[in-house]
């Protein structure tokens, strides 16, 4: 039975817009600056954290981003010794470890 109203697809002004320049080449963005003062807040009350000034905002996001960007590219550099086009799990969990955070789960 078909509902009326419903589709699968995104409508086209839902979706999201690329900023592009004029030769129409996609124009990125820090996308760090999407993490809101709320997320930061809720990942700082799982550390502990009763108050936060408003000063550590900028920070913490800096910090976030220099602790993702050596991630990444520890889990590039073992994607490529392994000669594979995709990183893995393991690749990520191997980079996290070697910077010090292990996980057991996987």
């Amino acid at each position: 039975m078909r509902h009326l109203g419903t589709s699968r697809t995104t409508h086209k002004r839902c979706r999201k817009k690329l900023l592009r320049d004029n030769k129409g080449q996609v124009i990125l963005y820090n996308s760090i600056d999407a993490i809101s003062k709320s997320g930061i807040s809720r990942i700082a009350r799982r550390g502990g954290v009763r108050r936060i000034s408003n000063s550590t905002f900028h920070l913490t996001r800096v910090v976030l981003k220099q602790f993702v960007e050596n991630t990444v590219r520890d889990a590039i550099m073992y994607m490529q010794h392994a000669r594979r086009s995709t990183i893995t799990t393991v690749d990520v969990c191997y980079a996290l470890h070697r910077c010090g955070q292990t996980l057991y789960t996987f």
